[in-house]
């Protein structure tokens, strides 16, 4: 195929061919301007059925995917930061409980396992809670050789310089133990409010 380039003719060439080749008498310029109305008249869109289609389903994806809701998370849990001592009293054979009765430092220890304590002193010592400096220290041979079964408590009334300041304390509890393991050193803590 061939390219040609055309040129548009003007209003004046497009008359004078009308004029030429037009058998009947006919007023060409009334001609022309019904031929020029209609080229300047805006074609009319017919309604094509794929355009309604497809203006629908659009539609309809952004309504599914504006609604859409990813399934729930499960709410995280709160994790409550435990003093480390805490943490790990539950493995050890021997916890602590302590309390402030009258002028005495009274310790309840408790047994997980059968055990019996080493005949070296029992340390006790009040830290502060906040900096663990010793407030205040003794040592006893009261629960030394003792034998304790599990689930069994042994209690211990301590005359010693308490804090004369209220607060927060932590109290250690330093001894050898003999479990069925092996002897063992342990520190076993135990929170003190001194009032």
């Amino acid at each position: 195929m061939e390219k040609h380039d055309r040129m548009v003719p003007s209003d004046k060439q497009i008359r004078s061919a009308l004029m030429l080749h037009t058998e009947v008498n006919i007023d060409v310029d009334r001609m022309w301007e019904n031929i020029e109305a209609k080229l300047d008249a805006k074609p009319t869109r017919r309604w094509q059925p794929w355009l309604g289609v497809g203006t629908a389903a659009a539609v309809l994806f952004m309504i599914v995917l504006l609604n859409w809701q990813s399934p729930p998370h499960p709410p995280e849990q709160l994790m409550t930061e435990e003093p480390q001592i805490m943490r790990f009293s539950a493995i050890e054979p021997l916890s602590a409980a302590a309390e402030v009765v009258g002028t005495e430092l009274f310790l309840m220890l408790t047994a997980h396992q059968d055990l019996e304590i080493g005949p070296g002193p029992t340390v006790v010592e009040v830290l502060e809670a906040n900096t663990l400096t010793t407030a205040a220290s003794t040592a006893t041979l009261e629960l030394s050789g003792s034998k304790l079964m599990a689930g069994e408590t042994a209690e211990l009334r301590l005359e010693m310089a308490l804090p004369a300041k209220g607060g927060h304390y932590q109290v250690r509890v330093q001894l050898e133990l003999y479990t069925a393991e092996a002897p063992e050193e342990v520190s076993i803590f135990a929170p003190l409010i001194m009032k």
